[in-house]
């Protein structure tokens, strides 16, 4: 998020890093087509990110073999994704989307909690993929609605089947600038 716009990030191993940079297209976040099926829903349930992380990063560092080859196949998961943003294809990336939700909830068991469950299952069927970003303990929900349409229902069920006071769709836009402090 320091920087601007659509990227693949890539480094090497070691403490010393110098990572590669390489921007992608936007057009699937910015075309009239595609920009409304992206929803940030926040769903005010959150978690400790330091704990989810700490049990990765501890089965990592156990050399944990189902927890290694997971991080392998998430590696080039972000490869497949980056073509397919090349690409332009917007159903494609939905499923990646929902590919990413799968290999996190093998990662970490708790990634997953009932509440946040509770939420898909009102909205899977209008939906391509959807994840909880970043380690999953801030309370966003980010949904990839298969159409425009799909995205006025998906808003509509949520709003009128709200898990707690706190939770709200939020205003998402592709940054052009780079790292912003803002609240929501």
């Amino acid at each position: 998020g320091i920087l601007h716009g659509v990227k693949l990030l890539q480094s090497d191993q070691g403490f010393i890093q110098t990572p590669k940079i390489s921007w992608l297209p936007n057009h699937l976040f910015t075309n009239p087509l595609y920009n409304q099926c992206h929803l940030l829903y926040y769903t005010g349930i959150t978690r400790v990110a330091k704990d989810i992380l700490g049990d990765i990063v501890r089965n990592m560092f156990l050399n944990s073999g189902s927890h290694l080859a997971i991080l392998h196949d998430m590696k080039m998961h972000a490869l497949e994704m980056t073509e397919c943003i090349q690409r332009g294809d917007f159903q494609r990336y939905g499923k990646l989307i929902l590919k990413t939700w799968q290999q996190k909830k093998q990662l970490d068991s708790g990634t997953n909690p009932p509440e946040v469950q509770q939420i898909i299952n009102l909205i899977k069927d209008y939906a391509l993929g959807y994840k909880l970003p970043g380690a999953g303990g801030g309370g966003y929900l980010y949904i990839v609605a298969k159409d425009p349409e799909a995205a006025v229902r998906i808003k509509q069920i949520l709003n009128e089947n709200r898990v707690n006071d706190r939770a709200r769709f939020v205003a998402m836009a592709l940054s052009e600038d780079g790292f912003v402090v803002s609240r929501s």
